[in-house]
């Protein structure tokens, strides 16, 4: 039952009931705005902390870019520098089996027989173009066959001797 309440000599009938539900539905309203503003703050400081992050972020991938491509670069040059040392060997490679090769004639012509003949001494220059490579020859030739060594004879030490000197007055 309604319970009438008299207010300014006038008669007004007031639902205490409807009261009472007005003032709670107030309070709750109050608390559930308190609460959603919390909310917002909450909101508000994890979008700065993201954004925070996402920008500490950003540069540690500018700064991991940059360092990747040091180290690419470093690395090519690292691979250069092999390739081109893999080829110079492949090059001193080839220049050695060339001269096994020469010195391995060589011996094999001289084992068959002692006496050489000018034709055969000549056919050691074979190759030479200029007197630095002559000397060499010449200094290379003169280690093998010196007489005190085992394959070593005089009258081939002698053609040598005979075809550095042409061949030396030519250059």
């Amino acid at each position: 039952m309604a319970q009438v309440i008299y207010a300014d000599d006038a008669f007004h009938p007031v639902d205490v009931e409807l009261e009472e539900r007005y003032i709670s539905e107030s309070e709750r309203l109050k608390k559930e705005r308190k609460e959603l503003l919390d909310e917002r703050r909450k909101l508000k400081k994890d979008k700065i902390e993201l954004e925070k992050q996402l920008s500490e972020y950003a540069v540690r991938k500018k700064l991991d870019e940059k360092m990747m491509s040091s180290q690419k670069q470093l690395f090519e040059k690292k691979f250069k520098i092999l390739e081109l040392e893999l080829q110079k060997l492949a090059e001193e490679k080839a220049r050695l089996e060339k001269e096994k090769n020469f010195y391995k004639a060589v011996n094999d012509n001289l084992e068959g027989e002692k006496n050489t003949d000018p034709a055969e001494v000549r056919m050691l220059f074979r190759g030479i173009d200029n007197l630095k490579d002559l000397k060499k020859r010449y200094k290379e030739l003169i280690k093998i066959f010196h007489p005190d060594n085992v394959n070593g004879d005089t009258s081939v030490l002698q053609e040598i001797n005979r075809q550095f000197d042409e061949l030396k007055s030519k250059y």
